[in-house]
């Protein structure tokens, strides 16, 4: 059965977990997607509240902290909208922890 061309479809997306179980405070976060993103739809809210940079290409993106991520802290990484680089599918909401 074919299914009906208005149907949406959503985007996944995951933090990648560093081999050593944390992410270093001079290494970006990397969140992985199973489709491209259009990187100008990407909203990001971290908390606690750190100031970011963003790349974005294809189906990875690198959240890098502009001034390292504080040691011994678990940070909780918000994304919202976010849509495929063909806007046909979407990512309303998604929030993944990750500790320094």
């Amino acid at each position: 059965m074919a299914l009906p061309a208005c149907w949406f479809q959503s985007i996944s997306a995951s933090i990648a977990k560093p081999k050593v179980g944390y992410v270093r405070i001079n290494e970006p976060v990397v969140v992985n997607f199973s489709e491209k993103i259009d990187a100008r739809s990407v909203k990001l809210a971290l908390s606690p509240n750190t100031q970011v940079t963003i790349t974005a290409n294809g189906r990875r993106m690198l959240v890098t902290a502009v001034n390292g991520w504080r040691p011994g802290k678990v940070y909780s990484l918000t994304g919202q909208d976010i849509r495929s680089s063909d806007h046909s599918m979407a990512l309303s909401s998604v929030t993944d922890k990750f500790k320094t």
